[in-house]
């Protein structure tokens, strides 16, 4: 395997790994707090302007914008792998099959603006 290749495989599996470990902790402290009264929305649970919930969304969104780059890279580099296993590398189709991801998540996210809606759907 090329150096750069087993580099990034770190790279993703770490960023997963802090990632779940972030929502487990939100998880279990949601839980704790609010026990069976808590919402779908874990995050209109606080109240909208309580300063605990502009932290929380601050974090979320840090979370969120940090682990989806290393999201978009392994679903690329699979997508491409089975598609053009064969061809040469070309920096053409990256920045396409990018863009296409990033787009199509921009799609998802203002056609359905209600995350409830994804989530029951995964």
């Amino acid at each position: 395997q090329r150096p750069s290749i087993r580099r990034m495989s770190t790279v993703v599996c770490a960023s997963c790994i802090v990632a779940v470990s972030l929502y487990m902790i939100l998880a279990v402290s949601g839980m704790y707090q609010f026990g069976y009264n808590t919402n779908e929305d874990i995050l209109t649970n606080l109240g909208h302007n309580s300063p605990a919930m502009a932290i929380t969304q601050l974090l979320m969104a840090a979370n969120i914008g940090l682990s989806f780059p290393m999201n978009v890279y392994p679903s690329r580099f699979t997508l491409e792998m089975l598609l053009f296993s064969d061809a040469k590398p070309s920096a053409m189709r990256r920045y396409l099959m990018t863009l296409s991801f990033v787009g199509l998540a921009a799609i998802v996210a203002i056609a359905v603006p209600n995350i409830t809606t994804v989530f029951s759907i995964l």
